[in-house]
C-alpha cells in the first residue's frame, strides 16, 4: 500500500527531513500500550523491592508518579521497561527487554506499516535500535538524568548510533506519542534540512556530522554547536496518537520537560528488509513482506525468543562482533571541537 502518505508529504519529507502527522493514532490504538506498561511497572516495582533495589515499590502512586519515583532511587528502573537490551559489550544475567504483545501491535500496527511503506516501500523489518521514550517533569530529576534517556536529549543524528555497516541503510525514524507531547512536555525540535547538509570539515562517514563523545555518559553522543547546520530549530509539539517520521541523517534533539506530566513515547526505527542493520548483534524481524509473507513475524512470543537466543549468544560467547561502534568514538573525541 502506497497511499498512505500523498505526494506532497512525501516530498515534504524528502526537503525536511522530517514529517508531522498528528493524530495518525487514534486513542484505542495506544490504549493497551499504556495498560500493558501500568501492570509491567508494577510487577517490575515488586521485583526491584525484591530484589533489595528499592525502598518499596510505591503500589499507591499512579503509573507517571511511580515510575518518577522509582527512576529516582534506582536507574536500572528505565532499562527494565525497554524494548532493546543495554548496548554494551557485556551483559548482565538479568538484562531485561520487554516484549509485550501490545508493544508489539504497535510495531506492526497496520496504520503504522502503511506509513513507513510510503517512504521505504513493501519490504519493511522491523530494526532493533528502538526505544521506550518515558520523560519525567525535569524538576523532578536528580542532576545526572536531567540529560539523556529521561531528560533533555543532545543534538544528534539516528545514523550516528549504528556501526559503520548501516552507512547505506536507508533507516527510517518513526517516532510516536503516546501521551501528549507539547513544547512544555519536551517535545522533538529538529533543523529542516539538516540531512542534506554537511558542514564537516572532517570526513565522518556516510553523510553523518562528526558526533562528539560524551564522556560521563556510556554511548551518549552529540553534535557540538558550531556544527550544527544553519537554519531554525523547530520545535515539532504535537498531540497523542501523532506520529514523527525522521530521516536517518535528520539533527535532532529534545526539549526538558517543563510541565507537571510524564511524555511517553516510542522511538522505532525501520529499514529495507536486506540491508544491514547496524545493530547486528540484536534481532531485527521482518513486519511487512509481498515478496515473502511467510517470513513475517507473528506474535509477542516469536520476538521475546529471538530477543532470548541473543541475549544467550552475547552472554556465552558466542557472538564475536561489535555490539556498538566504539572506535568511531575514540576518534572522534580527539577532533576538535569535541
Amino acid at each position: 500500500m502506497r497511499g498512505a502518505l500523498s505526494q506532497t508529504q512525501m516530498a515534504d519529507f524528502d526537503r525536511q527531513g522530517y514529517l508531522v502527522l498528528e493524530s495518525a493514532l487514534d486513542p484505542a490504538d495506544l490504549t493497551a500500550v499504556q495498560v500493558e506498561y501500568e501492570a509491567l511497572l508494577a510487577h517490575k516495582a515488586e521485583d526491584l523491592f525484591t530484589r533489595g533495589q528499592i525502598t518499596s515499590p510505591r503500589p499507591e502512586l499512579p503509573f507517571a508518579q511511580r515510575y518518577g519515583a522509582l527512576l529516582d532511587e534506582c536507574r536500572q528502573v528505565f532499562q527494565e521497561l525497554d524494548i532493546t537490551l543495554p548496548v554494551q559489550q557485556s551483559l548482565p544475567a538479568h538484562a531485561p527487554v520487554h516484549c509485550g504483545p501490545a508493544v508489539f501491535d504497535l510495531i506492526t500496527h497496520p496504520k503504522v506499516l502503511d506509513i513507513v511503506e510510503s517512504i521505504i516501500g513493501p519490504e519493511i523489518l522491523s530494526n532493533p535500535t528502538q526505544h521506550l521514550r518515558l520523560k519525567p517533569p525535569e524538576k523532578t530529576l536528580a542532576a545526572d538524568l536531567k540529560k539523556g534517556i529521561a531528560g533533555r536529549t543532545t543534538w544528534h543524528q539516528d545514523l550516528a548510533g549504528l556501526l559503520d555497516e548501516a552507512l547505506e541503510t536507508d533507516l527510517l525514524t518513526v517516532w510516536i506519542a503516546v501521551s501528549d507531547a507539547w513544547q512544555d512536555q519536551g517535545c522533538l525540535v529538529v533543523i529542516p534540512g539538516s540531512h542534506k547538509n554537511n558542514h564537516e570539515t572532517s570526513a565522518a562517514p556516510g553523510g553523518m556530522t562528526t558526533h562528539c563523545p560524551e564522556s560521563e555518559k556510556v554511548n551518549a553522543n552529540f553534535i557540538a554547536g558550531r556544527r550544527l547546520a544553519p537554519g531554525p530549530r523547530v520545535p515539532l509539539p504535537v498531540p497523542r496518537g501523532s506520529v514523527v517520521l525522521m530521516h536517518k541523517l535528520t539533527q535532532h534533539a529534545s526539549l526538558p520537560n517543563r510541565s507537571e506530566r510524564l511524555r511517553f513515547a516510542f522511538d522505532l526505527r525501520y529499514q529495507p528488509v536486506g540491508q544491514p542493520t547496524g545493530r547486528p548483534a540484536f534481532p531485527a524481524f521482518v513486519a511487512r513482506s509481498r515478496k515473502d509473507p511467510e517470513a513475517v513475524l507473528r506474535s509477542a512470543e516469536d520476538w521475546q525468543a529471538l530477543w532470548q537466543k541473543a541475549l544467550a549468544a552475547i552472554q556465552s560467547g558466542a557472538y564475536h562482533g561489535p555490539i556498538y561502534e566504539t572506535a568511531r568514538w575514540e576518534a572522534y573525541g580527539a577532533q576538535p571541537p569535541c
